[in-house]
């Protein structure tokens, strides 16, 4: 058996994060927003950062 030192890997490798959100937690965000939840309430809801919730939402139309 062959060990491989933790040293010689990539940090992709090493500390790999999952990417982002499913389509469905995107969805129900997108519904939160709409509903008037705020930005960070949702980031927490789905313990994540606000930027990953900016990316997944279709913001307001402008009046």
């Amino acid at each position: 058996m062959v060990l491989v030192d933790d040293r010689f890997r990539t940090p992709s490798t090493r500390h790999a994060r999952a990417g982002g959100q499913c389509p469905e937690q995107a969805e129900q965000a997108q519904q939160l927003y709409d509903s008037g939840a705020s930005i960070p309430k949702i980031a927490q809801t789905f313990n994540t950062g606000r930027s990953t919730i900016y990316r997944y939402i279709t913001p307001k139309p402008a009046n």
